[in-house]
């Protein structure tokens, strides 16, 4: 019997060490295992998996890493040969013009590579304007409210 509470107590304190390894609260995990049972508490471990783990989701069913600078090369295919993108992009332009183009491109892309092309709505592409627009009003209000401290 008392064996049988040292070898619980073991894994739970490696369950609790394995779960701090995986970004997730180490403590609480070993208390979950040696609570209900470490085999549990392991078992969700593997589903839930690692949260220090970066993904970029581009299709519901797979999610694959992908690093910055192979998005952006990815992101030039995109907007060369997705028509929805293009077109997107094109509208996005004729709403607030060059001067938050680049705000507005990174929400796009990042819309389309988590959610895909069935994300770009017209609901979608008003939502990033508006943003847009509102960064816009800020950094001119900011500019002129430090133009007006200095002089």
């Amino acid at each position: 019997m008392f064996g049988g509470v040292v070898i619980w107590l073991a894994l739970s304190i490696l369950i609790g060490a394995w779960a701090s390894k995986l970004g997730r609260e180490g403590v609480v995990w070993g208390l979950i295992a040696a609570l209900i049972s470490p085999l549990l508490a392991a078992i969700c471990l593997l589903i839930i998996g690692d949260s220090n783990e970066k993904m970029n989701s581009t299709d519901a069913s797979k999610s694959i890493s992908v690093k910055p600078d192979e998005r952006d090369r990815e992101w030039e295919v995109v907007k060369k040969y997705v028509p929805e993108v293009a077109s997107s992009l094109k509208f996005i332009l004729e709403n607030i013009g060059n001067k938050g183009i680049s705000s507005a491109e990174y929400k796009l892309k990042e819309l389309f590579f988590v959610i895909g092309k069935e994300g770009l709505t017209r609901d979608a592409l008003d939502i990033i304007v508006v943003d847009v627009k509102r960064e816009i009003e800020e950094q001119e209000r900011l500019v002129k409210e430090k133009a007006s401290n200095k002089g």
